[in-house]
This record gives structure tokens, sequence and C-alpha cells, in this order.
């Protein structure tokens, strides 16, 4: 979920929450692979920078905390658009 403040501002700023499930897969030089799994909520903060009408600079930044204690974040960067 996404909540935000409304388009007609140059500069939005929104919050997130949400459920993740990401898999991971790591290859072993001996043929084999291994991986680990983490699902749990997810918490984030973001902002949106309009530069036209229709076109939009996205900065996101969100973490993952699996009930295991471990940790993933993600700091994302985009061009984005309306139609």
């Amino acid at each position: 979920f996404r909540g935000q403040f409304p388009n007609t501002m140059p500069v939005r700023p929104y919050g997130l929450i949400g459920a993740t499930y990401v898999e991971t897969t790591e290859k072993s030089t001996f043929g084999g692979s291994d991986g680990e799994n983490y699902k749990d909520l997810s918490l984030g903060l973001g902002v949106d920078f309009t530069i036209t009408k229709t076109l939009f600079i996205n900065l996101e930044y969100m973490r993952v905390v699996d009930r295991s204690g471990d940790e993933i974040t993600n700091l994302g960067l985009g061009l984005n658009g309306r139609f």
C-alpha cells in the first residue's frame, strides 16, 4: 500500500507498507547451489519529483525485516510516466 500526497504537487513524498517475498540463489564453483527465502513485512519511504505533466522521477527506500532478524534494504531511482 502506498499513501501519497496529491498529484497536483510538484514534489510528492509517500510512505509504503506491504508484504515482500525474496528468493536468493547462490551457485557454487563445485557445481551445487544454495539459497534462502525471505518473507515478511516491508516498510519504505519515497518521493516523486514532477518534470513534466506526464514525466516524473522517483526515489524510493525500502527495508524488509525477516522474523529471523535478517534485513534486506533497497534504494531505487527511476524515471516514470503517466498516461
